[in-house]
């Protein structure tokens, strides 16, 4: 990786930063009110409805925002950009009045509950998101991090004032994200007058085929790739029950810690991976091992540093999870490797996106899928709960596989399978003593894994220190 792309990377990934992981810091904070005066098993109902209206999004909207962002980043102006922006938004019209005309269409069939608040939901989810692909695609990274933080707090407030002061239940968080949404989406317009300026001179017929041939096998792969992360719950609240799904989903809010740090470099990954010409050769390789290298490195390093953080928090703030839901916990440990794997596999699919081999992004997620489904049908009614972890850790574990076997015989990328290995043993005992051992067994542990982890990016960390000395330097001259 040229010292140009690192230092692109290292600026995008401070934004993102700032914009995506540190606001949605501040909903993890919001667990205990969620533990505290939302019912387990209502929990559990809200993340499963959550994931169907994903999933439905996912068909219909087949991923239409990151085809977009692929086709803005080999134009350099903006004039050049609005051909894809446009070309892209009309597709993108074309599919929402698709769901639209679905969800009246069910709406007449069944009776769900809250289900006007579910469908209003998905469709700002789904302009939300096809909103922040354009704003990335015009370089508008400020944009991006102040509209994030604005959404955030907006939705928190929401959720403070409904909960506990109106006392709603469940419900708030509906009305709350949806709203959040609408806001992230005016100050997403108001940036780029996407909808204002819209014309259709701009709109070209033969791009937009060839737009909907990228993101097609996206959209599909979107389907599996729910089948390989999040049909698990619909899974438990099925056969087992909505509160023990309200258990699962709360112990993924830690792991999510690990994907929100990680989505900051993924962002601006995905943008740098996109606007290289990726050509198949050995020098493309190289560049990716690198990259890949640095990635795992960051992800197994926090990962083993995060998962006795959480028990020694937990044992200082032991009402921070409610009583009600303290079957979470013992859950928290296998989920956060579940996420380091998720997060590899993302990282992977936009390697695959940028040489445009989406293809076989589609073809190692299924795989996953397969297993993952596999798996949790085999276990549930063994293990339990665990069952879910086991099942999604194995899933990614698969399609990651598959897809390194692949990126080394198409462009000799070298996987540094023995940083890995002599990893794995360091995760396990974290894991044990995790669950198992008292918190300053876990105290020790994490002394330990801070010196493994220091040790393992030494390099970089050394880089970082003299990039920061000479800039110090400069200022000074």
């Amino acid at each position: 990786m040229g010292m140009k792309d690192g230092k692109k990377l290292i600026k995008s990934s401070l934004v993102y930063l700032l914009g995506n992981v540190l606001t949605k810091v501040i909903t993890f904070f919001m667990i205990p009110l969620y533990t505290k005066y939302i019912d387990a098993g209502d929990y559990g109902t809200y993340d499963s409805v959550i994931a169907i209206i994903t999933f439905v999004c996912s068909v219909v909207f087949f991923d239409i925002g990151g085809a977009i962002l692929r086709f803005m980043m080999e134009n350099k102006t903006l004039e050049e950009k609005r051909i894809p922006i446009y070309s892209g938004v009309l597709i993108f019209g074309c599919s929402l009045a698709v769901y639209v005309v679905l969800s009246c269409i069910v709406g007449l069939i069944v009776s769900i509950q809250y289900y006007a608040l579910i469908i209003i939901y998905g469709i700002f989810y789904a302009f939300e998101t096809m909103y922040g692909f354009v704003v990335r695609g015009q370089g508008k990274t400020t944009l991006y991090m102040v509209s994030g933080v604005v959404s955030t707090l907006t939705y928190v407030s929401l959720n403070i004032l409904f909960i506990i002061g109106l006392k709603w239940g469940y419900y708030a968080l509906y009305v709350s994200q949806f709203i959040a949404f609408a806001l992230r989406i005016v100050i997403f317009e108001f940036g780029t007058h996407t909808l204002i300026n819209f014309n259709k001179g701009y709109v070209n017929r033969d791009l937009q085929k060839r737009m909907v041939k990228f993101a097609l096998p996206y959209g599909v792969n979107a389907v599996a790739y729910w089948f390989l992360s999040s049909v698990n719950r619909i899974i438990i609240t099925t056969f087992i029950s909505a509160e023990a799904n309200g258990y699962y989903s709360m112990s993924n809010k830690f792991s999510s810690i690990i994907v929100l740090f990680s989505s900051c470099f993924q962002l601006a990954w995905q943008e740098l991976a996109y606007s290289k010409k990726n050509n198949l050769d050995s020098s493309t390789g190289n560049y990716y091992t690198k990259a890949i290298d640095l990635y795992l490195k960051i992800v197994m390093c926090a990962s083993i540093m995060v998962i006795p953080v959480i028990k020694i928090g937990l044992t200082i703030f032991p009402n921070f999870i409610d009583q009600q839901y303290a079957t979470s916990i013992k859950l928290i440990p296998l989920g956060i490797i579940g996420a380091v794997l998720s997060v590899t596999n993302s990282f992977t699919g936009s390697i695959f996106g940028g040489l445009k081999k989406s293809s076989i992004i589609l073809y190692s997620t299924a795989a996953g899928a397969a297993v993952n489904c596999a798996v949790i049908f085999s276990l549930l009614n063994v293990i339990g709960l665990e069952a879910a972890n086991i099942a999604l850790i194995s899933g990614f574990l698969i399609t990651i596989i598959i897809r390194f076997i692949i990126l080394y015989r198409t462009i000799d990328v070298k996987v540094n399978f023995k940083f890995i290995l002599l990893m794995l043993p360091v995760m396990v005992a974290v894991v044990f003593i995790f669950r198992e051992l008292a918190w300053y067994y876990n105290l020790i542990a994490l002394v330990i894994c801070i010196a493994i982890s220091g040790f393992a990016l030494r390099k970089e960390i050394v880089s970082i220190y003299q990039s920061l000395k000479s800039i110090r330097k400069s200022k000074t001259n």
